[in-house]
């Protein structure tokens, strides 16, 4: 009886001591130190690309299938990116084709020249930078393939720069793009567009994300940068047809020369020109809609190429 009570006891005391353990070796124990090790998702061509000079991705999974989606829907975008990067190129040679004269005025001073130039040579110019031209097989130039989509939305050190009606954007000085929400909701691919649909004039409807990476494509510092004669580094003074071709028309010269510095205007002209082509149609000017200026200006204002100074009162003299 007293070696039952003994036990008894003894058994009793080794469960308060296993109850209370050292607060030490209980964290120890419950709480493991571990090492995490970020591994980055490397820089890459997209895969078996048929594209001459196609830009390389980082960032994508391809564990993940919305990021096989993400990569997929921009490469398919680029497909039509030559072509109407060429139209352009043909229309701008065309002294009779009047769709230059919508977007930019007749000639472009140039810094540290005494008398302008001519502005069709000069934007002609600066599509050359970025396309090899051929009526048969553009393609695009070492530029393009020296460039990179990323999956994240790294602008704004780090905490993301897509707006609600930011299509992409692009870091200049590391030759990256992303493409945002609103960009990918577009339609893919320029031929994805039905002629029928469009109308007689210029508009919104034409857009497609291989627009948005003409647009884009004119903020890298080897198109305007490194144009022949530069009137400098392309920005964004100025989004939307309507705005663009008020810019054109503005009566004060110094406002009509800026649009030779604005991305949307490249866009537009590359735009007009392509369906004009596929779409065997001169479509008319566009319209200037309320809701065509004000996303326009939203879109200008959440630019990271957005220069305040640029687009103060270029509408003043209209």
């Amino acid at each position: 009886m007293k070696t039952q009570a003994f036990f008894s006891a003894l058994l009793a005391g080794v469960s308060l001591v296993s109850a209370a353990p050292t607060p030490d070796k209980t964290i120890e124990k419950r709480v493991p130190q571990v090492t995490v090790t970020v591994v980055p998702i490397p820089l890459a061509p997209y895969p078996d690309s048929p594209y001459t000079n196609e830009f390389q991705y980082i960032n994508y999974d391809d564990s993940k299938d919305e990021d096989k989606t993400t990569r997929t829907t921009i490469h398919n975008a680029f497909k039509d990116w030559p072509a109407m990067m060429q139209k352009a190129l043909e229309s701008i040679a065309n002294s009779d084709d009047n769709t230059f004269n919508r977007w930019f005025p007749a000639d472009v001073d140039v810094p540290g020249k005494d008398q302008p130039i001519d502005a069709r040579g000069y934007v002609s110019g600066v599509f050359r930078q970025l396309l090899q031209a051929d009526a048969s097989s553009p393609a695009a130039k070492e530029a393009i393939k020296n460039t990179v989509n990323d999956k994240n939305d790294f602008g704004n050190n780090g905490n993301g720069n897509c707006g609600a009606t930011t299509k992409a954007y692009t870091s200049a000085s590391t030759n990256t793009f992303h493409v945002c929400p609103a960009g990918l909701a577009l339609p893919t691919a320029a031929t994805d567009i039905d002629c029928s649909k469009l109308g007689d004039k210029i508009s919104q409807d034409m857009r497609s994300l291989t627009a948005t990476l003409v647009h884009e494509f004119m903020h890298l510092n080897a198109a305007g940068d490194s144009a022949p004669n530069s009137a400098g580094h392309i920005k964004d003074v100025i989004y939307n047809p309507g705005n663009c071709n008020g810019l054109r028309n503005t009566k004060s010269r110094v406002n009509q020369q800026k649009t030779f510095i604005n991305a949307d205007s490249y866009k537009w002209l590359a735009v007009n020109a392509y369906y004009n082509s596929v779409c065997g149609k001169n479509f008319q000017g566009p319209d200037v809609t309320t809701a065509d200026f004000e996303e326009g200006i939203a879109e200008t204002y959440e630019s990271n190429e957005y220069d305040a100074a640029l687009t103060s009162g270029i509408f003043a003299y209209v």
